[in-house]
């Protein structure tokens, strides 16, 4: 509200006019401008007296000086119509006066000017004391409300995490290693006792047991063992693949050999 204040003071600072007509077109606009800035500030006035201002410490101090402020633009809208009201205007006398003649005219206006720059000087003081009002109240009812905690963004609100130094992060990446290096660990002894139960070779059978029958290198499963029956060597015995498919072997002693 103050730049309006101080825009519609330096139009009318600004004015200039010729006596007549081309005042009254000229200082209207400034009259109902200064209007309308009186009812805005008549609203804000109202506005405030209706509010949780009033509770507020020095509230009183504001609405004395906006409530001046509605006074001094009002004063400012009388110094324009007394303006609009010393404006020599053309017309027509009343029957049975002569008209005017340019001299007569000439006397008029210099008489006019005057006091109508003396009423737009009235006028653009009452807005300059209403712009510097308008913002001393801005201030005054920011000193009056409680202060708030200013705002922080979301990420700011969160502590900052403190950064690790290098004996931390030595300790956190020895104890990551060490993690992994257990789970292979594990996962070694696993695999080796699951190895070790599949692939077990059986001891030696008691007895007589041909040497080519008998390889401890040998799987300890029946399908290899079935599997090595049905396709026999060479210089291997005729009962070898019959001795061979009864597991476990020992338990079974084979047959003489028969020239």
């Amino acid at each position: 509200m103050a730049r309006r204040f101080e825009e519609l003071h330096d139009r009318v600072r600004a004015l200039s006019y010729a006596p007549g007509t081309d005042a009254l077109r000229k200082i209207t606009p400034l009259l109902l401008q200064a209007q309308e800035l009186t009812a805005t500030a008549l609203g804000h006035l109202t506005a405030l007296d209706n509010s949780a201002y009033t509770s507020l410490t020095g509230s009183r101090a504001g609405l004395e000086a906006l409530s001046a402020t509605v006074a001094g633009v009002s004063l400012a809208c009388t110094d324009l119509a007394e303006a609009l009201s010393a404006n020599p205007y053309e017309g027509a006398p009343f029957d049975g006066h002569p008209a005017d003649d340019a001299q007569v005219r000439a006397a008029r206006h210099a008489e006019a000017i005057p006091r109508m720059n003396s009423h737009l000087k009235d006028a653009a003081l009452q807005l300059d004391v209403g712009a510097t009002a308008c913002h001393y109240l801005a201030t005054s009812i920011t000193n009056c409300l409680p202060t708030a905690a200013p705002y922080q963004p979301h990420a700011a609100r969160h502590q900052a995490v403190p950064r690790l130094n290098d004996t931390q992060h030595a300790a956190l990446k020895a104890l990551a290693q060490g993690g992994r290096a257990a789970l292979r660990g594990a996962r070694r002894g696993w695999s080796a006792s699951s190895s070790r139960t599949v692939r077990a070779s059986p001891s030696p059978p008691s007895g007589p047991w041909p040497s080519a029958a008998w390889s401890p290198r040998k799987p300890a499963s029946p399908c290899s063992w079935a599997a090595r029956s049905q396709s026999p060597s060479r210089d291997s015995a005729p009962w070898t693949s019959t001795a061979l498919l009864l597991w476990p072997p020992w338990r079974q002693r084979p047959r003489p050999r028969h020239p």
